[in-house]
Parts: structure tokens; sequence; C-alpha cells
């Protein structure tokens, strides 16, 4: 029985290994699962293992609360035991976080074969934290499960091995099918006549006080309710510049606390538009026909862009949104050509991308 190693630390990783887990296990494989603890709220993180029926993890690590290179260091030490330990077959990695930093080090240290899951998507900017990560692993890995056709193109012009390339497509898109019928407007919003939905988390948005005040004038310009989770360092630094009171106190602004994935995505259902810099976010509001603005100086799915269901802004660093006024008419050729998610899906897979991962580590680690 091959033994899998899978390690993740964070919201958009849970999401990202349900389905593939349970492939896992239909194929016959002994898969053992690390949670490193870089998303810190316990409550959050239990709420996605129920909803999502995942496995518990065998290991919990805890890891929170520091530094990127604090982090780093005391994960890849963690994470050396457990591989010493377990002495898997492959260890199998999602994403671009540092978490998923940390377990290619280890794995590669000891010689182990790594699985990269949402290989090769490229911002073109190095100076984005993610970006070099998503270099290093892909530089580390032994098999690159690309989302889509123009992350298989990247890493084949970036001279890596067609043989490691497998285009897998999207196991969000996975989860999105199987799990739609489920989908509901959560009740706090049911009385609104419209409303967004945004999140923001990158550094270079929030990070600043600059950043941030741009953020919170364009939020506060819009006419319409604002359903806004917020990201832990978020918040942090909105209490830390003075800025929380004036998103708490607007009467069309709703924060909440971070979302369980069926919360989220019930939102999506209901929402006329989605502002966003996440880069998971961007594809859940496309696989539910809503329209969304980027706040990136480029996207790591220009599909999306390219057929007209999303528009690229820049990061808040870059201009002041305190004016701008969003509506739909920027999207309404694409409704028009009616491009949706549900036409398009062959972007990324067409929901089949965890039974090709599966099947591949078993054949190939």
């Amino acid at each position: 029985m091959k033994t899998i190693l899978t390690i993740f630390g964070n919201r958009p990783q849970f999401i990202k290994s349900s389905t593939v887990s349970k492939k896992l296990s239909e194929v016959g494989c002994r898969e053992v699962i690390v949670n490193t603890g870089q998303h810190f709220d316990a409550k959050m993180s239990d709420a996605f293992f129920a909803e999502l029926k995942l496995c518990a993890p065998a290991y919990n690590l805890n890891i929170n609360k520091l530094s990127d290179l604090q982090f780093i260091s005391a994960c890849v030490g963690a994470l050396e035991d457990i591989l010493l330990k377990e002495k898997p077959d492959i260890v199998l990695v999602y994403g671009d976080t540092n978490t998923t930093l940390c377990a290619a080090i280890a794995a590669k240290k000891l010689n182990i074969k790594i699985a990269h899951v949402e290989a090769g998507p490229r911002l073109g900017d190095l100076s984005n934290p993610e970006e070099y990560n998503r270099i290093l692993v892909d530089n580390s890995s032994d098999l690159l499960f690309a989302p889509d056709i123009t992350s298989v193109n990247n890493l084949k012009n970036a001279g890596f091995p067609e043989e490691k390339i497998v285009f897998a497509g999207d196991v969000m898109l996975d989860l999105f099918l199987e799990m739609r019928q489920s989908f509901s407007k959560p009740e706090y919003v049911k009385d609104f006549d419209r409303y967004f939905v945004c999140t923001f988390h990158r550094q270079e948005n929030v990070d600043s006080l600059a950043n941030l005040t741009n953020l919170c004038n364009m939020l506060t310009s819009l006419e319409v309710d604002v359903i806004f989770p917020l990201h832990p360092r978020t918040k942090h630094n909105l209490e830390k510049y003075d800025l929380y009171e004036k998103l708490a106190n607007h009467p069309k602004m709703h924060l909440r606390e971070p979302l369980p994935y069926l919360e989220t995505m019930g939102l999506l259902s209901g929402a006329e538009l989605v502002l966003t810099d996440s880069g998971g976010l961007q594809k859940e509001a496309f696989f539910s026909g809503k329209p969304c603005y980027v706040f990136l100086n480029t996207t790591p799915w220009p599909e999306i862009e390219n057929i007209g269901w999303q528009k690229v802004m820049g990061s808040f660093s870059d201009s002041d949104f305190s004016s701008y006024k969003f509506h739909l008419g920027d999207f309404q050729q694409a409704m028009k050509d009616g491009s949706n998610s549900y036409n398009s899906l062959k972007i990324f897979g067409g929901g089949k991308a965890s039974e090709i991962i599966a099947q591949t580590i078993l054949e190939r680690c």
C-alpha cells in the first residue's frame, strides 16, 4: 500500500485536499495528514474539517503567529521528524503558502518525492511572496499537477520536463460541482436587494496605512451592501492603523469573521459582484458565474480575464480607488455571450482533477 503524506495549513488547502483525499482512499492509498496550523483559528479549522468531511490529521503542529522566517524554521524542523517516522512514498502539497514551501524543503532534503497540486500559475512578480513559493516548490517537485492550460504552458516554457507535468484540472472545481446543490444564501443577506462580497489579505494590499486607507475609502464609497469576511492579517492591520471602526460603523459595511466553505459559496450564489485579491475566490466567483474585480497587478488565472468575467485593477499601493464606482457594465459582453462558468468549465478541467491526481500518484510514486 502506497503511503501519501499530505501537508496543509490553511483554508484554501483544506478545500483543495478534500476531494483528493477521497480519491486517494478509493484507489487504495494510505494517506497521513499533517496540519501545520498556519491557519491559526482552531474554530474555523474544525468547521472546515466537519463540513468537508476531512479525516482528522494524524499530526497537528500548531505552528502560527510567527514571522515568515520563524514559521519556516519551526515548520521544516517539525516536518523532518514526521517524514523520518512515516517514510512516505510521496509528499503531497497544495498551492503556494509557506506551509507548502516548508513541506517541499523538508521532503527534498530527505530525498522523498513531492507532488504539487496547483503547479504552474504565475503572476510574473517576484515581489509577491506566494510567487516565490510557487517557483521554489515547482522546482522541487517530481509531479506537477497543473490546474489549467496556461499553467501547463508556464511550466513547459520554464523548461520543466514534460513527463513531470500533468494537466489535471482544478480540484476546487471538483468540490464546487460536488457540493453546489448545498449552497444557499445565509439568512443575514436575504433582506438585501443587492450586495457585493469582498475579501482582502495580500501583503501588498493590507500591510501599510496608505494601502488600507485606499481600501477603506473605496469600500465606504460604494452605495451597496458589502459583506467583508476579515482575514486575520487584515483585521489586525485595520485595528493597528485605527481603521477598523471606520468600516464597522459604516451602514453598508458588514464585517464577518472568516467563513466556512458552504457559507462562502452560499454568499457567492446571491452576490452581484466580487472584489478580492484572493486567487481562490477568483475561481470560486467564476464557478458561481459572478463577475470579479481583482486587486492585484495581474491574475494567475488569465483565462477568466480573457473571456470577460474578471477585471484586473492593480494593488492598492498603485492607485487611489476612493472614488471608483463598480457596476456590471464592464461585464455586459461576457454576459451577452453567455461565457459563464457552466459552459467554460473546460478551462479548469471539467471536474475530474482529483481522480486524475490520485490515479497518477498510484501509478507513478
